[in-house]
């Protein structure tokens, strides 16, 4: 009996022992992420001959209109900006989900107004879809509108440097038809002289005929 009894307790006593010594083979369950690019694409038209000194630098925002849409670990009080250089240029914004569900965004252009460019100031509405699947995979779909409602293929933004063309400006200088000269300043003055003494002249002359008819008359 005794020796049964100390048999049971040396196999517990390895049970136990094993317990212990086998490692952990519990399962975690994670959850997929879902990756986004989303692309932002910039096109700066440059209409001048020295377009060294343009500066092509567009800066825009992506804010989150959702409460809990993911953001770029950049981001600050649910507003990412970034900056895009060149024409032709693009930007892309990395954006994870763990979640199923919808997420509203909107882009736009906030790059200070300058003298002969201009900007494209319209706003892009960006919403998410991220759908649940069977093995947790989230099946995320994107739709772009722009301020018209209208679905978009590509988010792009138009800016243009246009320099101002000094040779159309309008000429101070009056039209001046060929083969007529135009009196300048104090010509006027001239011609108003002209005119006294010429009057005066065929004054004189009537005074002197009208004499010399009278003393023909006489005779």
């Amino acid at each position: 009996m005794e020796t049964k009894k100390i048999r049971n307790k040396i196999l517990m006593a390895i049970v136990a022992l094993s317990f212990i010594l086998l490692p952990n083979t519990r399962v975690y369950a994670t959850e997929n992420t879902a990756n986004i690019p989303l692309i932002v694409r910039q096109e700066f038209n440059v209409y001048t001959k020295d377009s060294k000194a343009i500066d092509m630098i567009g800066k825009y925002e992506l804010k989150a209109i959702s409460e809990n849409a993911p953001m770029p670990e950049e981001s600050k009080n649910g507003s990412f900006i970034f900056n895009i250089d060149g024409n032709d240029k693009q930007f892309t914004i990395p954006l994870a989900y763990t979640h199923g569900g919808v997420y509203i965004y909107q882009i736009q252009q906030i790059t200070q107004s300058k003298d002969n460019y201009i900007y494209d100031k319209n706003s892009y509405k960006i919403t998410v879809y991220v759908k649940n699947a069977e093995n947790n995979h989230l099946i995320p779909q994107i739709i772009v509108k722009n301020e018209n409602n209208e679905k978009c293929e590509e988010i792009c933004f138009y800016n243009i440097y246009k320099q101002k063309n000094k040779i159309n400006e309008i000429s101070k200088t009056p039209y001046k038809p060929n083969g007529i000269n135009v009196p300048k300043t104090g010509d006027t003055t001239n011609i108003g002289f002209y005119i006294v003494i010429l009057i005066i002249s065929l004054g004189l002359l009537v005074v002197l005929k009208w004499k010399e008819y009278k003393k023909r008359k006489k005779e």
